[in-house]
């Protein structure tokens, strides 16, 4: 997955929404710095409010996503905008932990500080009574239709009095719209019915097909105004399929001595049309019975189809 800069201050996010349900989180904020005579602002990965004026508290959470500790300068520097906005709490995040004199200046600010790491686990690191999730995701994508023919029902066009606008040539259906059915009952797309005749052969396929639904033969209707009109459809296309189960790795959201606060199950695939994955922040029940999901992210194209399912082992927490 292609990632912009910004993609784990996001993740962060995710996973204070999910420690905080009741808190406003944001993320990328302009805060306005207290002591500019000019109103100047300064720029913080997320801010997490909780309360109500006069009682709000704000904690800003900086994000620092490199393959090293942070540096002395950079904890100096959050703790600088720290006080520069005048929030009561800050939250450093890091892939790779802190260093030493960092770790001891947080511990003497008064839990005013607080050092998280986020890291994926190894497999005899994860919590022995923890699920395991899997990402089962498929993939159907086909062309523009190609040699179009769409004829409605003479006597179904006058029955129901079809206006004009609807007799076009077909060439801009929206192929993911259900407007077409068989039994005058169950709804499908065009993408469905491509997906139905395109004969799949395994994981990964492609293939191209013509499709003819002849009024006297097998015809199919078409959706208008509530009304189900008989149609005489036939198309060319060019489809490509593909199948993906991966298992989720899995995040550990930890912080400085109270431990792990959240897991992050996490999986995604790079298909042909694009990344399509999932990232799904878990926390334990107060009292300890179990796991709780509260946030659930999904990426996928814009406008694109997807077919998928998350489906958990048989290894369930106790």
């Amino acid at each position: 997955m292609s990632k912009d800069g910004t993609y784990l201050e996001r993740l962060v996010q995710l996973i204070e929404r999910s420690i905080n349900p009741d808190a406003k989180v944001e993320h990328d904020v302009q805060m306005p710095i207290l002591t500019s005579q000019k109103g100047a602002t300064t720029q913080c990965d997320v801010v997490i409010t909780t309360g109500q004026p006069p009682r709000e508290t704000v904690t800003i959470v900086e994000v620092q996503d490199r393959e090293s500790k942070p540096a002395a300068n950079d904890f100096r520097g959050w703790q600088q905008k720290l006080d520069d906005v005048g929030a009561q709490h800050l939250i450093c995040v890091s892939r790779e932990g802190f260093t030493e004199s960092v770790i001891e200046k947080a511990s003497q600010s008064g839990n005013r500080i607080r050092l998280v790491t986020i890291k994926e686990l190894e497999a005899e690191n994860i919590p022995l009574d923890f699920f395991e999730m899997y990402f089962d995701f498929e993939s159907f994508d086909i062309e523009p239709l190609s040699k179009v023919e769409i004829h409605f029902s003479g006597t179904d066009i006058k029955k129901f009095d079809i206006v004009e606008e609807y007799q076009s040539s077909g060439d801009d259906f929206d192929l993911n719209e259900k407007i077409f059915s068989f039994n005058k009952k169950d709804l499908v797309s065009l993408n469905d019915i491509c997906k139905t005749y395109a004969n799949i052969q395994g994981n990964k396929d492609s293939g191209e097909n013509r499709l003819e639904f002849i009024r006297e033969q097998n015809h199919i209707f078409y959706l208008i105004d509530g009304n189900f009109v008989r149609t005489e459809l036939k198309f060319e296309y060019k489809w490509i399929y593909e199948h993906i189960n991966i298992p989720a790795s899995v995040l550990s959201y930890e912080q400085d001595e109270h431990g792990t606060l959240a897991w992050v199950l996490k999986a995604g695939y790079e298909f042909n049309t694009g990344y399509f994955g999932f990232e799904m922040p878990v926390t334990k029940i107060e009292d300890g019975s179990g796991y709780q999901i509260k946030e659930f992210e999904f990426k996928a194209p814009p406008e694109q189809l997807v077919e998928g399912v998350l489906y958990r082992s048989s290894k369930p927490p106790t």
